[in-house]
């Protein structure tokens, strides 16, 4: 039997066949050269040759001396041929996993003469990927982004379009939270199909075994170290800790709500003071109390997760990452938690996003797709099935109990408090700064009354030059 590897070939030239015969690249157009087809398709030229040599057979392309590979100028799209939207998402992603396929369930029902194909780029590249697609003439239209990617997106000046003309009316009914935090310059850039909010998972068992008292509404920040303190074990007694209270996120779109609890306001530092008891607190956790253990959120595979294995008591998550956690299946059943962090009770905010290629041929089944994503019955539907947060509220209602939305802070008196993390931290070099400059920090090696003075002077700099 012969290797996948060595059929490469025939994937190749079955997406630019795809493309061509859908119009995405049009007659007389030249496709990317060998080389940055070797790049896109990440395979040699042996390949890359092979595919192009297949489509010349069939008369779809011609090779031009000195030029390159150019479609066919007097070839025509197939009449009656299915019309095709293109989606390009990041993965690893939940949503891609769990709720997408409700939603292209229900656009089959609905547009059977729309196809629908969806392309999973890896997060690692996927804007250099993309970058790549376009000049190969391979136009998405609709992407399919984390919160975290609209941050990276919202510096593509001039690569999306505006959302409203292709959004249904049930848009406007979504949380006004939602509704206006990806708005920029009077357009809507993004819109938001689920919202999931950043929360304290615990492992009750543990709790149990070690004689900790669960965590109530009344918990305080000491309270929380106490605990903590309790839960990290030395289970074998080799002389090293293997059980830890609490699992610590470095993920920017999960420790700074511990900032935003202290009351750390990002949009006018005056002072480092807030920012300092921030930093103080993470350090004391890591490195002082010892009662906490460092993570990203994508270092685990889930059968590998401490959460899941029972290396860490508590856990700051979201709901996407508990519905994969949940799915994977958990030895015990986890509960939701207040955050004990500061006086603040507010969270922050996560959302899956679709944005619209400003160049896509097909803004009208973009729209189809976008009306279906948002129709309040489908929501509901992946609500239930899937266990995702609607956009909105009178969906979140019908399916939760107050209590559970309350804990989430997702409840109606609740989520206007949250903030994403681009409201959050506006300036677009701090955030920077704050998500990729901190390696120091979290190793111990950079003072936690240096760092806060580096933002706050940051910020002071780029005012006094603004004024």
């Amino acid at each position: 039997m012969k290797r996948n590897s060595e059929f490469i070939y025939l994937t190749i030239a079955g997406e630019i066949r795809q493309s061509i015969l859908d119009g995405t690249i049009e007659p007389g157009k030249f496709l990317m050269s060998e080389a940055e087809l070797c790049d896109y398709y990440h395979t040699s030229r042996f390949s890359v040759r092979k595919a192009l040599e297949l489509l010349q057979n069939e008369g779809l392309i011609a090779k031009k001396a000195g030029q390159g590979s150019i479609v066919n100028p007097l070839l025509s799209p197939n009449e009656g041929h299915e019309r095709v939207l293109r989606i390009v998402s990041s993965s690893p992603l939940h949503y891609l996993d769990y709720a997408m396929p409700v939603i292209l369930e229900e656009c089959r029902k609905r547009y059977p003469h729309m196809s629908v194909k969806l392309l999973r780029l890896s997060i690692q590249d996927f804007w250099q990927s993309v970058a790549t697609s376009d000049e190969m003439g391979f136009k998405s239209d609709l992407f399919l982004l984390s919160d975290n990617q609209y941050r990276f997106a919202r510096n593509q000046t001039g690569m999306f379009a505006d959302l409203r003309p292709l959004l249904p009316p049930s848009y406007l009914t979504m949380y006004p939270k939602l509704l206006h935090a990806y708005e920029e310059s009077g357009e809507t850039l993004a819109v938001p199909v689920n919202v999931a909010s950043v929360f304290m998972l615990v492992n009750p068992r543990l709790f149990d075994k070690y004689n900790v008292k669960l965590p109530n509404e009344s918990w305080t920040t000491e309270d929380f170290i106490r605990a903590a303190q309790k839960l990290t074990v030395d289970t074998n007694s080799d002389g090293i800790l293997d059980q830890y209270g609490f699992f610590l996120p470095s993920s920017i779109s999960r420790w700074p709500v511990i900032a935003l609890q202290q009351q750390v306001n990002f949009h006018r530092m005056d002072s480092s003071e807030p920012f300092l008891r921030t930093l103080d607190f993470i350090h004391d956790s890591l490195y002082r109390y010892r009662i906490a253990k460092l993570y990203k959120p994508t270092d685990y595979v889930i059968s590998s997760h401490p959460f899941v294995n029972e290396k860490a008591a508590m856990l700051l998550t979201t709901t996407p990452e508990m519905i994969g956690l949940r799915r994977h299946g958990l030895p015990f059943e986890p509960l939701m938690a207040d955050l004990p962090f500061g006086d603040i009770q507010s969270t922050l905010l996560s959302s899956n996003v679709f944005m619209a290629h400003s160049q896509s041929p097909n803004f009208d089944m973009a729209s189809l797709f976008l009306q279906t994503a948002l129709d309040p019955a489908v929501q509901e539907r992946i609500a239930r099935q899937a266990g995702f947060h609607s956009v909105y509220r009178s969906v979140n209602n019908r399916v939760w109990e107050e209590r559970y939305l309350e804990k989430l802070l997702l409840s109606d008196d609740r989520i206007a408090g949250n903030q994403y993390i681009h409201e959050m931290v506006p300036d677009r070099e701090i955030l920077n700064v704050l998500d990729t400059q901190m390696e120091s920090f979290w190793a111990g090696l950079e003072k936690a009354d240096h760092f806060a003075d580096k933002i706050v002077n940051m910020y002071k700099r780029q005012h006094a030059t603004v004024e």
